[in-house]
Order: structure tokens, then sequence, then C-alpha cells
């Protein structure tokens, strides 16, 4: 029996609720089978989204979402992603042969609706924007997910989109338990004794983020402070603070943004950092890599979690080998064997 085109499928959805209102159905049986293993759900955005009983064909502009993506084993039916997620080094790292097949469709925030239709597209998942006013105009399913939730929550989320629940589940309750182990070896450390954190954004030293990002959560898990998070700003935009502003701060810890070109050398030999505490202390380290223990994406962050806390903590996690952990991570969820080197 041919397919039924799903577009099509979410008008007959909308004939039958008004055929049942009249006490009657007279479509096809075939077209009622279609329409019956059609599922809907709320997104982030609030919207009810319709989607096919099976999604087959996926298009995920965000690199964040992506990540969480491939950890539920879902890469075989991404067919489309933005320019910034070919240009991903933590991407082209695990999965090289498949960036360079990827079809690109457009930017984060700019999608291409010609391209999205010849790719037979099913679900696109993305974050609020204008992308779902561009995708609801031409009848594709759209998923707006929201970077201010958990990443549970945004874990699980995608696991019903895709009919991954237990896929899901599973990951959602590794990154809960690497979480709650850090925590529970940091949560006795008094709130005026944390020490404090500068995140360099890049590609200057004096870029960073705001609280709009969301990952000061994983920096107060560690038993730390953001100092930054403070700082309105938007999920992806940096912001510029001043020399002074960040002497001010006095940093205890600094982290730099992996893949910015800049290095623990730039800041630690610095003339006007040197009299900031991680600077005489040493405690300028580049972030791992985006697939080992980044702290931009939901799934890796719990890895990354646990590196700022030994970072911060040495003496409370001697037990523990990170880059051990990210290794085994990687290959369990990622499923690709590597080998993980960072600070």
């Amino acid at each position: 029996m041919k397919k039924l085109n799903f577009r099509y499928m979410v008008f007959i959805l909308a004939m039958i609720f008004s055929f049942t209102l009249l006490g009657t159905t007279c479509l096809p049986v075939y077209a009622q089978s279609q329409v019956e293993t059609a599922r809907t759900l709320i997104d982030d955005a609030g919207r009810t989204v319709v989607l096919p009983a099976k999604v087959q064909k996926l298009v995920v502009p965000n690199n964040w979402i992506l990540s969480m993506v491939f950890a539920l084993r879902a890469r075989d039916i991404v067919v489309g992603s933005s320019v910034g997620v070919t240009r991903d080094s933590g991407f082209n790292a695990v999965y090289p042969d498949w960036i360079k097949k990827l079809t690109v469709v457009g930017d984060v925030s700019n999608l291409n609706k010609e391209t999205i239709l010849k790719l037979e597209t099913d679900v696109v998942l993305t974050q609020p924007g204008p992308n779902v006013t561009q995708m609801e105009s031409i009848g594709i399913p759209i998923v707006a997910m929201s970077r201010s939730k958990s990443a549970e929550e945004n874990i699980l989320l995608i696991g019903k989109v895709l009919g991954k629940e237990k896929e899901a589940q599973e990951l959602a309750d590794f990154y809960t338990s690497k979480i709650d182990f850090v925590k529970s070896r940091t949560a006795d450390i008094p709130v005026q004794s944390r020490k404090k954190i500068y995140f360099v954004a890049g590609p200057t030293v004096t870029k960073t983020y705001g609280k709009n990002l969301g990952h000061g959560n994983y920096y107060q898990w560690a038993g730390g402070s953001l100092i930054s998070d403070i700082l309105d700003g938007s999920d992806i935009s940096t912001i510029d603070v001043s020399q002074e502003q960040i002497i001010a701060w006095n940093p205890d810890l600094v982290v730099i943004s992996f893949g910015k070109g800049i290095t623990p050398a730039d800041i630690l030999n610095n003339p006007q950092w040197q009299e900031i505490n991680a600077v005489k202390t040493k405690q300028v380290f580049l972030e791992p890599p985006p697939h080992f223990g980044s702290l931009k994406k939901p799934v890796t962050s719990c890895i990354g979690t646990l590196w700022v806390a030994q970072k911060l903590y040495p003496e409370r996690f001697t037990d523990i080998n990170v880059q051990q952990e990210a290794e085994s991570f990687v290959e369990r969820f990622y499923e690709v064997k590597m080998t993980a080197q960072f600070e």
C-alpha cells in the first residue's frame, strides 16, 4: 500500500474530527489507520504538534540538540542540519565521514524551505524562533525545544518525538546519576566558600556568556560559582566584559571554551591577568572537547561538571579518572571508541 503523505495525513486528521462531530466517518479504511497512528505532543513553545507514527527523516539545525539525538543512537535518521554543525569540532571528530555527507539546510535561525521539502523531512527539532514560523508555512512539523529546560527534560522530549522513550530514559538516568554523584561530593561546601569561575567564550578573553545560556548550574553543582551568571544575555550570543571587571571578579578558576583559538598560555602570560587568583595558582584550563565533556552541550555536560569539580576540589575526587569517564560515555552512547585527550 502506498504510504500516505504526512502533510495530507494532518488534513485527514482534521476531517476525521469534523466527521466525528457529525456522528459518521466516511474516510477509507487505509486513511483511517494512517491517521490513528499519528501522535501529538506539546512542545516548549506551548504548541500542539502533530507527529507521524514513526520519524524517518529528521532535521536538527542546533548542535546542542543534535548531540542528544546522537546519544539516543538516532544519527541514521538525521538528513539535514546547519552550517554550524558541519563546522563543529566534536561532530567532526566523532563522525567525520557522516558530516561530509550531511545536507546543509541553512543556519540555526534561517532554514532553507526548499531544501527541507526536497529532503521529505518528517520533523524539524530546533529552538523557538523564526524557524517555527518558516516550517509552519510549508506544513513541516517542527518541535521547539527550550535550552532553559533541564538536560533530562530535553532528552525525554526528544525520546518522545523519535519514539525512543526507553533509550531516552536510559540516557536521562545516566545523566542524573553523574550529576548526583558530583553534588554528593560538593553539597557541604558553604556558599560563601565556593570558588569563583570565569568562562572565556572567545574569540577574545573578555567575551563570556550570561545567565541565559543556562550552564551556571553545572558550575554550582561542581561546588563553584559562575561569576558571569549575574549578567543578562541570549542563549547563543556572547557578552563583552571589561578587563577591569574580570580583575574585580578575581576568579579562582578560568575555563576557556574549546575551539576558539585561545590557550591557557595566552592568559597565564598576559600581564593584565597576573594579579588574578586563577593565574597565580595556574588554574586556567581549556575545557574538554565537545564530544567528551563540553559544558555547552546538555549530554556531555554531566562529564564536564565532573571535570570542573575535580579542577576546583581535586582532594574530593582523587578516585575519579575523568578521561576514562569521558571515553566510557562516548563508547556507550555515541557508539564510537576514542581516546580522550584533555587537561
